[in-house]
């Protein structure tokens, strides 16, 4: 599976091999209405496709290493806030078009199919061993949105659904990791302002191992493994 790059993740890269960052390449994309991008990955032939929104449209842009545009499409409304490659080669989209959204796309940028999960957002897309796909984010229910996991098949279909701590405050995932023994969510608890770990185990249709609240921290946005085991947020 490619490894995803952040736009920081590669600014890193470039300081620490030169003293003096060389920018191989600055574009813009857009431009007619307010766009935006929320998240990059690296495709596996070397090419990059960007996700975000155009004016009120989830828009999905796809650029060779050079920056050249290859193509790009929107999908409807609201917004995508995740995107990787799938192992089909396909990409599977996470977002928000007025309820949790889940898009897969080919190569080309043709819908697949799309499916809608309820009111609510996917931040976060991974792809698992077993071949099936984890969306977190949140579920918004009698005014409180609360964090939210499912798991679908390659098809669309939700084989399991997890909330966080089962509706009873505000909270939201933005990033999780795939680790040994389970799967770690980050995000944040919006009633006491705390930075949110949460590991579950997957095989056991979100059974929680242990949660983890860090009030100096506001938020968790990302989490990537490290060297020796562990995570880093």
């Amino acid at each position: 599976m490619p490894y995803k790059l952040s736009i920081f993740s590669i600014m890193i890269i470039t300081l620490t091999v030169q003293a003096q960052p060389v920018v191989e390449f600055l574009r813009t994309y857009g431009g007619n209405t307010q766009d935006n991008f929320y998240d990059i990955y690296a495709v596996s032939n070397g090419d990059y496709v960007m996700c975000g929104y155009s004016g009120d449209s989830i828009w999905v842009i796809r650029i060779d290493d050079s920056g050249n545009e290859i193509w790009s499409n929107v999908y409807g409304y609201r917004r995508a806030y995740s995107i990787i490659e799938t192992d089909q080669g396909n990409f599977l989209i996470g977002g928000d078009a007025g309820e949790k959204t889940a898009i897969l796309i080919d190569s080309d940028g043709e819908i697949i199919w799309r499916r809608y999960y309820g009111s609510g957002a996917f931040n976060a897309v991974i792809e698992l061993k077993s071949s099936e796909f984890l969306l977190t984010g949140y579920s918004y229910m009698n005014n409180v949105g609360t964090g939210y996991l499912a798991m679908i098949n390659g098809d669309g279909d939700l084989m399991w659904d997890y909330t966080y701590p089962r509706g009873e405050q505000n909270s939201e995932f933005y990033a999780m990791r795939e680790t040994d023994g389970g799967t770690v969510l980050a995000g944040s608890d919006t009633n006491t302002y705390s930075g949110l770990l949460v590991k579950i185990d997957i095989e056991n249709q979100g059974e929680v191992i242990w949660t983890r609240s860090y009030e100096e921290i506001g938020s968790f946005r990302s989490i990537t493994s490290v060297q020796g085991g562990g995570d880093l947020h």
